[in-house]
């Protein structure tokens, strides 16, 4: 979730904490100003039972120094299950540069529930975000491009649903939805556009496989025709004939999802194709792709970490794409994977020039 700097405090005097940084077990009350000009606002809890049964119900929200009160009702939220007390937390949830309300658990899981309420300034008061158009979830939102939103919901280890929102007035509309998900022996990145009823597929994208099958099988002779092929072209000097071989294979391809173990070496076909992926990103960046370049790398890195020489091509890559620390960190990971296997020799003289 993504937020903003608050000013908020528990008590009516400001206090040295603040719970916005950090779980708070109650309010009562917490102060915060939604933003520049606007009133501060004391927050308490309204908890309902005792013991196993006690359950926050609501937030009462007062103007600062008296004045009428709200009441925000939260459902049961947590019912003795909030040991570690609640989030609370102010983004600009519809884009006018004032802080919305958000409660959360500390303890959620991923996929946390999340309630959100959006700052009137006219009335100094809070309206519920209502959603529309996705599965009634609740939950957690981020402000995306585009003045839009958006929600990540997991399904299990590497199924996802991703909504994109828009917010007019009160309501957050659900305008498109991303699923991944087994299709077969295939992983695939599903796209439908909500704005029309119903739902349409607008991109149907296989990402990856799903374990070992026939059809990975096959990926794999594929790719190991077209990378001989893009060897040679790229030693001969014709870079982008090199891309042009590999990148319909390769382009929307999640590696994670391409291979079958990790880290990416105890397989043969994984070591291919981290290898290929690698011989990928390495000549969209000899091409001058250097941020296409960088998100390829990056995957290598993260798949297959033991893979060193991915750490000089991926810091080569962040280098030309501008972005100068994390270039550093990878040259510096680079040079100590090549130190501690003995070879710091046959570091590049640039890494130490560029490490600094």
């Amino acid at each position: 979730m993504l937020a903003l700097g608050l000013g908020l405090s528990s008590g009516a005097a400001m206090a040295a904490s603040d719970p916005l940084a950090q779980p708070v077990k109650d309010c009562h009350p917490c102060r915060l100003s939604p933003g520049p000009g606007q009133p501060a606002l004391d927050l308490t809890f309204v908890f309902s039972g005792s013991g196993d049964e006690k359950a926050l119900t609501a937030i009462e929200v007062t103007p600062e120094g008296g004045g009428k009160t709200q009441r925000l009702e939260t459902g049961d939220i947590a019912v003795s299950d909030f040991p570690d007390g609640f989030i609370l937390d102010r983004a600009d949830m519809n884009f006018d540069g004032l802080g919305d309300l958000a409660l959360t658990i500390q303890e959620a899981a991923d996929n946390e529930d999340v309630k959100y309420w959006l700052y009137r300034p006219e009335s100094h008061d809070y309206a519920p975000l209502e959603r529309v158009g996705d599965d009634d979830g609740e939950y957690a939102l981020s402000p995306g491009p585009d003045h839009q939103l958006v929600s990540h919901v997991r399904d299990g280890a590497v199924g996802s649903t991703d909504y994109w929102y828009r917010v007019t007035g009160t309501r957050a509309v659900a305008v498109r939805k991303e699923v991944m998900g087994a299709e077969g022996a295939l992983m695939q990145d599903v796209t439908y556009d909500l704005t029309v009823k119903p739902g349409k597929v607008t991109k149907r994208v296989t990402v990856g496989f799903s374990g070992d099958s026939p059809e990975r099988t096959k990926f794999l002779a594929q790719l190991e025709a077209a990378s001989t092929r893009a060897d040679a072209l790229y030693r001969s000097g014709d870079k982008k004939g090199a891309i042009a071989l590999l990148e319909p294979l390769l382009k929307d391809k999640q590696l994670a999802l391409l291979t079958a173990s990790y880290p990416a070496g105890s397989d043969a076909g994984d070591r291919k194709i981290v290898g290929e992926v690698n011989n990928y990103g390495f000549y969209l960046a000899e091409a001058g792709r250097s941020k296409d370049a960088v998100e390829v790398l990056s995957s290598v890195t993260d798949a297959a970490p033991d893979r060193t020489v991915a750490y000089l091509n991926l810091a080569d890559a962040q280098f030309a794409a501008g972005a100068a620390a994390d270039a550093k960190a990878s040259y510096v990971e680079y040079a100590k994977r090549m130190t501690a296997a003995g070879n710091a020799a046959h570091i590049p003289p640039r890494v130490a020039e560029r490490a600094q």
